[in-house]
């Protein structure tokens, strides 16, 4: 996958139009949310994993739970920061925006028309081959 461009924290003035590469750096940080929420949608199974393996001892399960814990921490956290990022606020702003703007243009997503929208592991989803086949998912360092 390619390098996500640089987060920055300034929010430039809101503009009507934006340019290509606006646009597409918009669409990158898009693509890293998307991504990065995928992986925190495994976070609860990744925590229990430990409970549901027999474990040599009970100290082994604590240390392997509380790993997962401080992971799961991290990953929210992360998520929490690049959410809450200025810029990422703004590209959302200029969503809205654009969807109430061209409503008729923007067709509502469905559940029914996307029934493998759970399937964390399942098949490439048309979204996902459109990002580059990794069906949303970070790689799990582990």
């Amino acid at each position: 996958m390619a390098a996500a461009p640089a987060l920055s924290n300034s929010a430039p003035k809101l503009e009507s139009e934006w340019d290509e590469a606006r646009i597409e750096s918009a669409l990158a940080r898009l693509q890293e949310m998307h991504a990065q929420l995928r992986h925190l949608r495994d976070a609860v199974p990744r925590l229990i994993d430990p409970m549901l393996v027999q474990q040599p001892s009970p100290e082994d399960l604590y240390s392997t739970f509380a790993t997962n814990v401080t992971t799961i921490h991290s990953d929210v956290k992360d998520f929490s920061i690049t959410f809450q990022n200025s810029v990422f606020q703004e590209i959302l702003m200029k969503a809205e925006k654009s969807r109430a703007e061209s409503k008729e243009d923007i067709p509502s997503w469905r559940v029914t028309e996307h029934e493998d929208w759970l399937d964390v592991r399942g098949a490439d989803t048309p979204m996902d081959a459109a990002m580059g086949g990794t069906n949303g998912a970070v790689p799990d360092a582990s």
